[in-house]
């Protein structure tokens, strides 16, 4: 990328384009988030209330999303080439506001603008039990990953990305960063791509044992052994989580570090 260098009639007509355009899409985001969440049952009992509670709580969550952009720079650069720190500072931009919406969410509006969304379901029961398809949202889908395919935006992860709850998608987010990290380090590209692969297998590693532990915890649940202390889980699991948590990341990354050519 590079910077502008003054503000003529052409480069104001053009951000004030781009302003409204992110704007619309953040609008559409939300919308087809809560659409999603009905399973295109626009009939449903809940959908008035909640449609109009996101129609209240649009214009602060469109002014908080231009707000992050105008201060992260995004419209006072002509994007020709963006490279890592470009897009890390463009995913800082989104996750902020992001971040504040679900809080906000969570803590005072308590509706379901950041619930996960049904899609799945409402893709699998037309197939099982018969019925009408959502062939609003399947054209909506189909357009969407067409026109991320257009701006070269892999459409399988940004439609992950969207139907996977946050509480996911972190883990995710943070897998990503330890990999760029881990691959950058280094000038040699070699050694940089050793250290990927080395990182690669250890999260591989870990996901195969996690299925391990899945299996386990069905065998538990079906010999009826409850270790799972559900009293004590609910106070005290997710903070403790916190810890081995930071400890899988720092063993990540220094044992991908260590990795030779």
């Amino acid at each position: 990328m590079k910077k502008t260098e003054k503000l003529v009639p052409q480069v104001l007509l053009r951000r004030m384009i781009l302003v409204l355009l992110d704007a619309a899409i953040v609008i559409f985001s939300f919308y087809f988030a809560l659409l999603l969440r009905a399973d295109g049952a626009v009939e449903a009992s809940w959908w008035p209330h909640n449609r109009a509670l996101l129609y209240q709580n649009l214009p602060w969550i469109v002014a908080l999303y231009l707000l992050s952009f105008l201060a992260g720079g995004l419209y006072h650069v002509l994007w020709k080439y963006a490279g890592e720190r470009d897009l890390i500072r463009l995913a800082g931009m989104i996750a902020v506001p992001t971040g504040i919406v679900y809080l906000v969410n969570r803590c005072f509006i308590h509706g379901v603008l950041f619930n996960s969304a049904n899609a799945m379901a409402a893709v699998i029961q037309p197939m099982m039990n018969g019925g009408g398809a959502p062939w609003l949202l399947y054209g909506i889908g189909a357009v969407l990953a067409i026109v991320l395919t257009f701006f070269k935006i892999p459409a399988l992860a940004f439609a992950l990305g969207m139907f996977i709850p946050i509480d996911l998608n972190l883990p995710l987010l943070v897998g990503g960063a330890i990999s760029w990290y881990v691959s950058t380090r280094s000038k040699d590209k070699a050694l940089n791509e050793a250290r990927l692969n080395k990182g690669t297998l250890i999260a591989s590693g870990f996901i195969a044992g996690g299925a391990l532990m899945g299996v386990v915890s069905a065998l538990l649940k079906f010999f009826n052994v409850d270790w799972f202390m559900a009293d004590w889980n609910a106070q005290y699991g997710e903070a403790i989580a916190i810890i081995p948590f930071i400890g899988i990341i720092a063993y990540t990354v220094i044992a991908s570090l260590r990795a030779k050519e």
